[in-house]
């Protein structure tokens, strides 16, 4: 009877341990289960980092559920700075997919930001939608790629598609047609020139270039030098050695000044260019912000 009593008393306690077994792992697949309310009220309380932790926690099985899963994480991925990743989400998105056309928008502007500007192009010509604003501000980021590529006549190509009607680029939109006058009537120094002007006076290739300041160093430096030569040579004799010195410091200062000026054409230059480009980028990047606030 006792035996009985312990077996069934036994017997319990297995049916208890499995049901708790059994309960546990349904908990733990139902934690995994992608709950996007509580990801998008992370994203938007810019919790990023605790938003990644519990993306990469999920697993799914639809279509519908992995294209939310990659958008999500490209966005969060986003947010954080981690642009190249964030593309690679961005990318796995479906076409099928609502968030398709978002996705695309803001990976083809990462890579366009990483400097990829052939492949953002190619991401946006790509995309296709039914709504009508959301592939005007497709046309929109196209404008904002052909300044990047200062490809002036592919501008005004599909400047006419894009209208002005949407407040989310109507004021950017004005702001890349003053890029594209800027950009177009730009005449940027010439390194040539430059360098044969610092060849005739010191420092005159950098006051070319805009450097009034480091032009007129350049001239005082070469004019003492060249000034100090020709005393030591008259004085002392152009083979004595002071005279080779300062002879030496001035040929340098001389050779230095030229090369200064070539580097300092080339300096003006890509620092307009590269202005100009965050100037660009960022006038791509609010418009989308705005749409899909």
């Amino acid at each position: 009877m006792i035996e009985m009593y312990y077996r069934g008393l036994l017997r319990m306690l297995v049916i208890v341990v499995m049901m708790v077994l059994m309960v546990d792992r349904s908990a733990v697949g139902q934690a995994r289960q992608p709950d996007w309310g509580f990801v998008k009220f992370l994203i938007d309380k810019e919790n990023y980092n605790q938003a990644l932790l519990l993306l990469n926690k999920f697993s799914t099985t639809s279509t519908s559920s992995t294209d939310s899963l990659n958008f999500y994480l490209g966005w969060t991925l986003y947010n954080l700075q981690d642009l190249q990743r964030s593309t690679e989400a961005f990318r796995k998105v479906s076409i099928s997919s609502s968030l398709y056309i978002r996705s695309g928008l803001f990976g083809a502007w990462n890579q366009a930001y990483l400097k990829d500007v052939k492949m953002a192009d190619q991401w946006l010509s790509s995309l296709n939608g039914s709504i009508t604003d959301e592939m005007t501000l497709v046309r929109f980021e196209t404008l904002g790629i052909r300044l990047l590529e200062r490809n002036f006549s592919g501008y005004q190509k599909i400047r006419s598609a894009v209208s002005a009607t949407h407040y989310a680029w109507s004021e950017a939109l004005d702001k890349m047609d003053t890029y594209a006058n800027q950009l177009n009537t730009y005449r940027p120094k010439k390194t040539v020139v430059s360098g044969l002007l610092s060849s005739v006076i010191p420092g005159l290739g950098k006051i070319y270039t805009g450097q009034t300041g480091s032009g007129i160093s350049a001239f005082l430096m070469c004019g003492v030098l060249g000034a100090m030569t020709v005393e030591n040579g008259i004085k002392a004799g152009w083979g004595h050695w002071s005279t080779l010195v300062f002879g030496s410091l001035f040929t340098l200062f001389y050779a230095g000044n030229i090369y200064g000026s070539i580097i300092s054409a080339k300096e003006v230059r890509d620092y307009y260019n590269e202005d100009m480009d965050q100037g660009i980028l960022l006038d791509m990047h609010l418009p989308m912000r705005e749409f899909y606030r």
